[in-house]
């Protein structure tokens, strides 16, 4: 994921986007790692020995995709799709992630070959 990371920070640079929501928090890795001034993390079960969640604040949902996007209102300019890899479960995380993406927005996918 380390390659990821730098794919999407130069994505952040470039296009200066300024928000990200990370749907699979697992550790937090990718979620301290990444530019963006305003992030969100959704998981319903993180890792909670990870060093990164003990160390750093974040604005951690503890629910499922699912849930968090039937309440959700905010927009974003980055949206990491990382979560249950199940193909039913990926397609309605970027569909429902399609309803709160920016103009020029992007959807970053990962583990979903």
């Amino acid at each position: 994921m380390n390659r990821a990371r730098q794919i999407m920070n130069e994505l952040v640079d470039e296009l200066n986007l300024r928000s990200f929501l990370e749907i699979g928090y697992a550790n937090g890795n990718t979620h301290e790692e990444i530019k963006c001034e305003r992030k969100v993390a959704v998981d319903p079960s993180p890792d909670f020995k990870s060093n990164y969640i003990k160390k750093n604040a974040h604005d951690l949902r503890l629910q499922t995709s699912d849930d968090f996007f039937k309440t959700n209102t905010d927009y974003f300019d980055l949206i990491l799709v990382d979560g249950y890899h199940e193909a039913e479960q990926v397609h309605r995380d970027v569909i429902n992630g399609l309803k709160f993406l920016t103009p020029n927005g992007i959807i970053f996918m990962h583990d979903v070959c």
